[in-house]
């Protein structure tokens, strides 16, 4: 069971969550209701089992982003759940900021509430399985791992001409995104970015093998969407500029 709080200022929706759903169910239990961040925050300071924080956005002196900005001083890993009634790009910005795992708006249905929790019980369950792999003599995977890494990298093959980025992947794979950067990277040994961009230029140099195909209309088809950011990352894996790779190591000749 994993253990976590909820925050909210407003008796019935304190009395919603204590009632209505069934936390056993998804493998949660409920380890305190606050009506009050900061009531909230002193528990935290002394429980750091709580594996999750469900709060509210606006109440009292201390609005639920003030009070997620206070977790993550000393708090990296807890989910950060915000529920609001504010469509304010302003209050979704510094959520993002905190590095929230969802934000959710009010008036909350049932199948949101339903959703959310499945999605926070399979971030933790991949986060144990993390902690409990331990260090290897190989770079040899278990099937949860190796099909969680195949489904990344299956979205960036089929979408690398597309403007890809850790939360659309994210939403993909159903994952939180700054935990899909490390378990990317600690599972493959290389940077997200860095596997991307590498993809791209792959992708390149079976264009550039086409003499019909113009470096301009490559830096597009590859996802680039300025000649000069493509030159410059195709470079920096090459060596050299495209129309140098393409009469140089391909042995084509010059654009018209």
């Amino acid at each position: 069971m994993y253990s976590f709080l909820f925050v909210d200022d407003e008796n019935l929706m304190r009395e919603f969550f204590a009632e209505v759903v069934d936390f056993k169910e998804y493998g949660f239990e409920l380890a305190g209701m606050f009506a009050t961040a900061e009531s909230a925050l002193s528990f935290l300071a002394g429980h750091p089992e709580i594996k999750a924080v469900i709060t509210d956005i606006k109440m009292g002196s201390m609005s639920g982003i003030d009070f997620c900005e206070k977790v993550r001083e000393f708090n990296q890993d807890i989910l950060l759940v915000v529920l609001s009634g504010y469509k304010e790009f302003e209050y979704a910005q510094r959520a993002l900021r905190c590095n929230v795992f969802d934000y959710l708006l009010k008036p909350t249905l049932y199948e949101d509430i339903d959703m959310l929790f499945k999605r926070m019980k399979k971030q933790l369950d991949a986060k144990e399985e993390l902690k409990k792999e331990g260090p290897s003599d190989g770079p040899v995977l278990d099937y949860q791992y190796e099909s969680m890494i195949g489904r990344i990298k299956k979205y960036i093959d089929e979408n690398y001409d597309k403007d890809i980025s850790l939360d659309s992947v994210a939403q993909y794979v159903a994952m939180n995104p700054s935990y899909i950067s490390r378990f990317f990277k600690q599972h493959t040994k290389c940077n997200f970015l860095d596997y991307v961009s590498r993809v791209r230029v792959d992708k390149a140099i079976a264009c550039l093998a086409d003499p019909t195909i113009r470096v301009g209309e490559i830096c597009e088809l590859v996802g680039y969407r300025t000649p000069q950011h493509f030159y410059k990352i195709f470079k920096q894996y090459t060596g050299c500029t495209p129309s140098e790779y393409r009469i140089n190591v391909l042995g084509g000749t010059e654009e018209p």
